[in-house]
């Protein structure tokens, strides 16, 4: 069962706008201020959990950084790739979405079910790298994985 994060919810509630649109893989979301409400932009190119990673990623700036936003836009990178932004805002938004999405105790809960990291991931609808790192924060070990290399 997963967490009711579900950014249709949330969305109609708030005033926020989501645009998708084709970036270059390197540029995960982003979020604009406008007088209006905010914008926040999304890579059409991510997978449907990394997007949805994303969205609230993008959504713990606005709810988290919103009065000391430069310029009111904020372009957040994938994480795979060389940051220019500020760290210890993209920690702080990665560690928003990370709760939203994946509660500390129904993430220890189903750990305990799951028998594979791809398992885990999908039923709290994200990436298994998204999932891999969230463990670890918790200070789980990481469950059998079925890729080459997996983890025991």
């Amino acid at each position: 069962m997963q967490p009711p994060a579900n950014p249709a919810m949330l969305l109609a509630h708030a005033p926020i706008d989501v645009v998708v649109l084709d970036w270059p893989p390197e540029l995960s979301g982003v979020l604009v201020m406008r007088p209006h409400g905010p914008v926040i932009g999304l890579n059409r190119r991510h997978s449907p959990e990394r997007r949805h990673f994303s969205f609230w990623h993008e959504v713990g700036h606005y709810l988290i950084h919103r009065p000391r936003l430069p310029s009111g836009l904020l372009a957040c990178p994938h994480p795979a790739s060389p940051r220019t932004a500020d760290l210890e805002l993209e920690r702080e938004a990665d560690i928003f979405a990370a709760n939203v999405m994946m509660p500390a105790d129904w993430v220890r809960r189903s750990h305990r079910r799951q028998s594979t990291l791809q398992a885990l991931a999908r039923d709290f609808g994200v990436t298994p790298t998204a999932m891999m790192r969230r463990l670890r924060e918790l200070g789980l070990r990481p469950v059998a994985s079925t890729a080459a290399g997996g983890f025991r």
